[in-house]
C-alpha cells in the first residue's frame, strides 16, 4: 500500500530505485516513471501490469480500511468494558458467614441433637464468625426446610418447632473475622406431640429443621447480597 493506493510489490520496490519517480496527476490515478512525459489516467506505466486505482476503487479501498478500523475500535471498546467489570466485581466488598456449634455431641456433634421430655428446655452455645470482606449483620434463623429460601429470614417457612426457639442475643454486627456467640434455647411445651418434631417442605428430602447464621451486608443500600450456614436440628420429645 502506498498512501491510499495499492501497487505491486514490484512497483513497489521499482518507486524506490534510481531513475524512477512516482507522480500523481489525479485523484487515484498513480504513475511510474523513469522520467519523460507523464501519462494519461488509465495507463499502465512503469514495467510490468501494476495501473493506477479508480477514483471508485480507492473510494471502496478507503471505505474497507475505515470500517476495519471501527471493527478493531468496537472490540478494544469491549474489552475495555470487560476488563472493568472484572476489575469492579474483584475488588466488590464479599459477604460470608461461619457458623459451628461449640457444644455439640453423639455421632453427629455439628448437629443440635436431643432428646427432651414435655416441659423441660435445653440450651446450645453457636459461633457465628463473619468470613467476608465487609462489615455485616448475622443473626439466628429457625427454618423447617434444609434449604435457605430466598427473601431473607422473614421469607423462612415455620412448621413445629420454630415457636419453641429463643435466641440471646439475636444478631451481631460483625467486622471481617469477626466472631459473636448466641445461646438457643429449645423450650418444650408440656402438650407437644411426642415424637421427632419433624421438618416442613414441599421437598421431603429437605424437611429438616434447621438454625440458620444469616448475613447480610450492615447498611442499607439497595442491592444487597446476603449469605447463610446452617446446623441441623433433631428434637425428640419424649414424656
Amino acid at each position: 500500500m502506498y498512501g491510499d493506493s495499492p501497487l505491486c510489490r514490484h512497483h513497489h520496490r521499482v518507486k524506490q530505485a534510481d531513475g524512477w519517480r512516482l507522480d500523481q496527476p489525479l485523484p487515484g490515478v498513480l504513475g511510474l516513471l523513469p522520467g519523460g512525459n507523464l501519462p494519461g489516467p488509465g495507463t499502465a506505466t512503469g514495467p510490468g501490469h501494476c495501473r493506477a486505482m479508480s477514483i471508485k476503487t480507492r473510494t471502496a479501498a478507503i471505505a474497507r480500511t475505515l470500517a476495519a478500523g471501527t471493527a478493531a475500535l468496537g472490540i478494544a471498546a469491549a474489552a475495555l468494558a470487560a476488563g472493568t467489570a472484572a476489575a469492579s466485581a474483584a475488588t466488590a466488598p464479599a459477604t460470608g458467614i461461619g457458623v459451628q456449634l461449640l457444644d455439640g455431641s453423639g455421632q453427629h456433634p455439628s448437629w443440635m441433637q436431643a432428646s427432651l421430655a414435655r416441659g423441660t428446655a435445653k440450651t446450645w452455645h453457636v459461633k457465628m464468625t463473619n468470613t467476608g470482606t465487609a462489615t455485616e449483620t448475622a443473626a439466628a434463623v429457625a427454618s423447617s426446610q434444609l434449604s435457605f429460601a430466598s427473601g431473607g429470614p422473614a421469607r423462612q417457612p415455620a412448621a413445629t418447632l420454630q415457636p419453641w426457639i429463643t435466641y440471646s442475643p439475636a444478631q451481631a454486627q460483625l467486622d471481617p473475622g469477626q466472631s459473636a456467640t448466641i445461646t438457643v434455647t429449645v423450650t418444650v411445651p408440656a402438650a407437644a406431640p411426642l415424637g421427632l418434631v419433624p421438618g416442613s417442605s414441599a421437598n421431603p428430602d429437605l424437611a429438616i429443621n434447621t438454625l440458620w447464621a444469616y448475613a447480610a451486608p450492615a447498611g442499607t443500600g439497595q442491592i444487597q447480597l446476603a449469605t447463610a450456614a446452617g446446623i441441623r436440628m433433631y428434637i425428640t420429645v419424649t414424656p
